[in-house]
């Protein structure tokens, strides 16, 4: 029980990092860094697992 708050909270903090670094890029227009493409993918990536746990 305790593992599946955790499991959502991480999920969670992912989920609105994603979203809120493509409102930047799209919303707002502002160009992406090249290291903020590679901390996108990452957090792609922790999504797509969190999402398949």
């Amino acid at each position: 029980m305790k593992s599946n708050i955790w499991e959502g909270l991480a999920l969670a903090i992912a989920a609105s990092m994603l979203v809120g670094s493509l409102y930047l890029s799209v919303g707002l227009g502002l160009k992406a860094c090249p290291l903020c493409l590679y901390e996108r993918t990452f957090v792609m990536g922790v999504l797509g697992v969190g999402l398949a746990s």
